[in-house]
């Protein structure tokens, strides 16, 4: 190459544009990148890495759709997320089918499914400073007693109701939603059937359980991403959690689980998961 030119590397190029050519491109806008970011195997600028992310598949997005609740989803995830109330039903269904069968006991009546936004989803207080696990769903259940006195104060009746409901964040893929639904399930499962364990355990070791059984439906249904996330959450609550579960039952125990829930002493579990980190 003769006259003015470009050096890079031990190649010699004519101009910037014949330079450019060579470059990586962004996978939204394309534009030639000398300085590129690899999110998730696909190339983008800086003003799209640094910009907003799918809620579903966490890729930069342009464009998309904005929730009612603030969250972005791109086109391309969109059409697979569920929304209606009626996939949802379906779903919810199959995971208690998938639960019941993995347990090998039947669940109690199924509580109210909700279909809710992140503002429905508060933190929960003094235990998400140890989570780093998003939170899609929610077990809810609340004791409420009605008393009914006569004119001079005396108890004429006193009648106690339980309200149960599980919420679930709209627009989760679908492996996403089974896997929460069975978690919070569990939930309802420990508060019905094992309430002496629910009420005295620490919260890892009732959310550790919870993610146990989400991995036992997940590994029957094929979701092997889902999985693998259950299995190397780092946090000390969820992961930790599950972990000290699966190692110390195995990954299909329930059997042995069933017996420690009905003999064992929950109140005498640490504070505190011990650090199990991910194999």
């Amino acid at each position: 190459v003769s006259g003015r030119h470009l050096v890079q590397g031990a190649r010699h190029y004519c101009s910037d544009a014949c330079f450019e050519r060579t470059l990586p491109t962004c996978a939204l806008c394309g534009k030639a990148l000398r300085e590129s970011f690899t999110i998730e195997g696909r190339t983008y600028c800086r003003a799209h890495a640094e910009g907003p992310r799918c809620d579903a598949c966490s890729r930069p997005v342009e464009g998309g759709e904005t929730l009612a609740d603030g969250r972005v989803v791109c086109a391309a995830c969109r059409p697979s997320l569920v929304f209606d109330r009626g996939e949802a039903a379906v779903l919810y269904a199959r995971a208690r089918r998938m639960l019941a069968v993995a347990l090998g006991e039947p669940l109690p009546p199924a509580p109210p499914l909700h279909m809710v936004g992140l503002d429905a989803l508060p933190e929960h207080r003094g235990l998400d400073a140890a989570v780093s696990v998003r939170e899609l769903g929610r077990y809810q259940r609340e004791t409420v007693t009605t008393t009914t006195r006569n004119l001079f104060g005396r108890v004429l009746k006193e009648e106690t109701a339980v309200s149960r409901r599980i919420l679930m964040l709209y627009g989760l893929p679908a492996d996403s939603f089974l896997s929460t639904v069975v978690h919070e399930l569990t939930h309802d499962l420990l508060a019905e059937r094992y309430p002496r364990f629910d009420e005295r355990a620490p919260e890892w070791a009732k959310e550790g359980l919870c993610q146990y059984t989400a991995a036992m439906v997940c590994r029957r249904l094929g979701c092997g991403d889902v999985v693998a996330e259950i299995e190397s959450a780092p946090d000390e609550v969820y992961g930790d959690g599950y972990r000290w579960w699966a190692r110390r039952f195995g990954p299909a125990g329930w059997d042995g689980i069933r017996r420690w829930l009905e003999h064992g002493d929950a109140a005498a579990l640490p504070a505190r998961a011990p650090a199990t980190p991910p194999r």
